[in-house]
């Protein structure tokens, strides 16, 4: 039985856990008591969960197993038992002054100091063969001593003449033979390969024995993820260092190893509480403590089962990642644990009468001339007249804008140098520059860029947050706007890009022309492969791509 209670004079709740008489005894108490790291009942509610499932699971694991242990927990036992004798004595035979004593006081001149080397190495020899000589007369009683410390310093409860305790006296003979040739082995100068337990013909299989102290933490494995992808795109690796730093938050900075499917089932429960945009409203307050304060904020919009369930892909893909670097055993805590059956909404297009009132209105027409924020006006303009991606244009390098047969084009491809990369092999092209765009003023901006020494098309200001374009701020701005002139339905600067191909379907484009210029993957193998469509061709069906509801004062354009 267990219970959660608050104790005077303490910040946060704790959890006594009831241990069944029948176990007391082994357990060496008859209650488990922990504390909750929190004194929000909600959330001290769950850790609670999450204790006594543990605490189940153990006097279940008491109750079937009792005090017995198998072999390959007694296997790997030697194991760690192995490496921390060899690690002891190189550490003290190699110790500086243990050396200078050998070398100068207690072995003759003329042996040139290396006598030790050789005493020791047949010492190990005779150690190893008497090991095996008791081995194979099953004389357990050589191992005695040894075995009584290895008991007490593990602190086992394993009962002389059982079978167990049998077993662990072989498995120490082997390894006092192991022990005694790597010994040798090192003072001659061999230091090969360390123990591995299938290596060795005498100590049999190596299982490495995990524990809380030499599992690595949440905190040290994450960086060693994020490192293995920093070939992502900048916005994907900080959306991933966002979510574990989040699952760290909140579930704790852990061993790796002990993070259950239970922590998984915590974290996304604890989600579910949290606000949207709580980095935004609460600057600066751990999530711990929004959660507290938000839960008598009944009105508080919270992130929502699709935010959610991107929260649980990273995490799910880092878990995987752990387990194919062998940094966690066992199936993947997250998987199934995202919410099913969601409809993900696609940005809609826009219509004729929303362009005209986006695009034509004062607040979107003044952005030209800011000299800080131009970007707002020339970034969506590009992606209405060429469907790209918005990174894709925002992360353009002024060389990146070139003429060929007699063509102004945007070259979109992959740039190492400056981290630049592309969703996929498809999305490397040129897209022309729209008639549209030159008669704005568009060369004449890019000149005027390159005159001040820029390199790229748009910059980002200093003290923007999100990627290193200026992409993240143009789309939020973009929002604001679009939110301001009432535009209806679920717009945002990406819904551009279907807007454009559906217009140059209704344009009569066909469909390799309309891939070729959004960058979609070829419907077949002649397509993707052998079709490369001329600039002069793709320049001439970008053209049919026009809105009628932007019209200038003079000639035909706004």
């Amino acid at each position: 039985m267990a219970t959660t209670r608050s104790r005077k004079g303490r910040p946060s709740l704790y959890i006594r856990v009831s241990v069944p008489r029948s176990l007391r005894a082994i357990v060496g108490r008859s209650e488990i008591v922990k504390s909750l790291d929190t004194n929000n009942s909600s959330i001290g509610n769950l850790r609670a969960g999450l204790v006594s499932g543990k605490a189940a699971r153990l006097f279940l694991f008491i109750q079937q197993r009792g005090h017995t242990m198998t072999k390959a927990e007694i296997r790997a036992l030697v194991s760690r038992y192995i490496e921390e004798r060899l690690d002891d004595w190189e550490e003290n035979t190699y110790e500086p002054a243990v050396q200078e004593s050998l070398r100068k006081g207690n072995l003759p001149d003329e042996e040139g100091g290396t006598e030790w080397q050789d005493i020791h190495a047949l010492f190990s020899q005779s150690t190893a063969e008497d090991c095996e000589k008791a081995l194979r007369s099953n004389d357990l009683g050589a191992i005695a001593p040894i075995l009584e410390e290895f008991v007490a310093k593990y602190k086992l409860k394993i009962k002389p003449e059982t079978p167990e305790h049998r077993t662990l006296a072989r498995e120490l003979l082997k390894a006092e033979a192991v022990i005694a040739r790597k010994m040798r082995e090192r003072v001659q100068g061999m230091f090969g390969e360390d123990y591995q337990g299938s290596g060795s013909a005498l100590a049999g299989p190596s299982l490495s024995l995990e524990t809380e102290e030499s599992s690595p933490l949440l905190s040290a494995v994450a960086p060693l993820y994020l490192k293995h992808f920093e070939h992502r795109a900048p916005g994907t690796i900080e959306a991933k260092r966002s979510v574990l730093k989040r699952f760290g938050d909140l579930i704790g900075d852990k061993p790796l190893h002990t993070i259950t499917k239970q922590e998984g089932i915590t974290y996304r429960d604890l989600l579910g509480k949290l606000p949207a945009n709580a980095s935004k409203k609460f600057p600066g307050v751990p999530l711990l403590e929004v959660l507290q304060r938000a839960e008598v904020m009944s009105k508080l919009e919270r992130l929502s089962k699709q935010t959610i369930n991107k929260d649980l892909t990273h995490l799910q893909h880092f878990f995987s990642w752990s387990i194919k670097e062998e940094k966690y055993k066992g199936s993947n805590p997250i998987d199934g644990l995202a919410f099913e059956g969601l409809e993900y909404k696609a940005s809609e297009t826009f219509t004729d009468e929303d362009i005209k009132t986006v695009f034509g209105s004062e607040e979107f027409q003044k952005q030209k001339h800011d000299v800080l924020y131009s970007s707002r006006y020339w970034l969506p303009l590009i992606l209405l007249h060429t469907g790209a991606r918005r990174e894709e244009i925002a992360n353009l390098g002024l060389s990146d804008i070139r003429q060929e047969e007699g063509v102004w084009f945007f070259d979109i491809a992959p740039d190492q140098e400056r981290g630049r990369r592309l969703k996929n092999k498809a999305s490397k092209r040129k897209v022309p520059v729209h008639s549209h765009l030159i008669a704005l003023g568009f060369l004449g901006y890019v000149e005027e860029r390159r005159t001040k020494g820029a390199a790229l098309l748009f910059s980002k200001k200093s003290t923007s947050k999100g990627r290193a374009t200026a992409g993240d701020s143009v789309s939020k701005w973009f929002h604001r706007l679009l939110k301001k002139l009432n535009v209806k339905g679920s717009k945002s600067l990406h819904g551009l890009r279907p807007t454009v191909t559906t217009k140059l379907h209704e344009a009569g484009v066909d469909g390799e022309t309309r891939r070729e210029l959004l960058g979609h993957s070829g419907k077949d193998v002649h397509e993707s492969v052998y079709l490369r469509l001329s600039l002069r061709t793709l320049s001439e069906n970008l053209e049919k791509l026009k809105y009628t509801a932007l019209r200038s004062r003079h000639d035909g354009f706004f």
